[in-house]
């Protein structure tokens, strides 16, 4: 059976150099995205927004490249949620209601993001909403306070478009890189506050399987959920 560059694979000499091509290649392909990785990784170093989109409350700055700088009208929004979280005891589902009652876009539509331009939400009247989720996520998202937040998740290998989630404690960050929308005392009484909320439910009887359980891509273990 004759391959590419007129390899016989039924002859033994020839199913050997197709053998040391394809390693050959797969070396290439391994240094040239150790190579990508290494840019990258200087790049979050440095603290540059790598994010093709800027977060909800910046945008990207037109003349320095990676950085952002603040979008007044969504900023705005942003110092609205920290401020009804913080100061007024609204819950992440409760700030997503009143935002989703007075129609102000969700970050996905006022932001544009395409994966969602092009397909209807499966909201009954097609519109995308504010969710609480998005709301807790943004509560503790750190750039709103100036910092870069690097390497969140990480390419399972160059073979595959998976990537994994990292470990809070293998983010890199870099601070003060940008203006901030919150101030440092509003942000911690809301840091505060969600590790007040972050109570562990006590169960009678365990799963006999838990802590043996976990996931094959992001090496973290499974829960049994009811």
């Amino acid at each position: 059976m004759l391959f590419g560059d007129n390899v016989d694979t039924l002859r033994p000499d020839g199913l050997q150099f197709l053998t040391f091509k394809l390693s050959f290649n797969d070396y290439y392909a391994q240094d040239i995205s150790n190579k990508i990785k290494s840019v990258k990784f200087r790049k979050i170093e440095k603290g540059e927004f790598q994010g093709g989109i800027a977060p909800y409350g910046y945008k990207k700055d037109e003349i320095i490249k990676n950085h952002l700088i603040i979008d007044e009208y969504a900023a705005d929004i942003v110092k609205e949620i920290f401020d009804m979280y913080v100061n007024k005891g609204k819950t992440p589902a409760q700030i997503a209601d009143e935002l989703n009652k007075r129609e102000i876009l969700a970050p996905c539509i006022y932001l544009k993001i395409p994966s969602f331009m092009k397909r209807k939400s499966s909201n009954k009247d097609g519109k995308y909403l504010w969710l609480r989720t998005q709301i807790g996520e943004m509560l503790k998202n750190q750039v709103y306070i100036g910092n870069v937040v690097g390497r969140k998740s990480q390419k399972v290998s160059h073979k595959i478009a998976k990537v994994r989630s990292t470990k809070p404690e293998e983010y890199i960050i870099v601070e003060n890189m940008h203006d901030p929308i919150i101030d440092i005392i509003t942000w911690n009484k809301a840091q505060e506050r969600i590790k007040s909320r972050h109570i562990t439910k006590s169960r009678k009887y365990d799963h006999p399987l838990k802590g043996l359980v976990f996931c094959k891509e992001c090496k973290r273990y499974c829960y049994f959920k009811m």
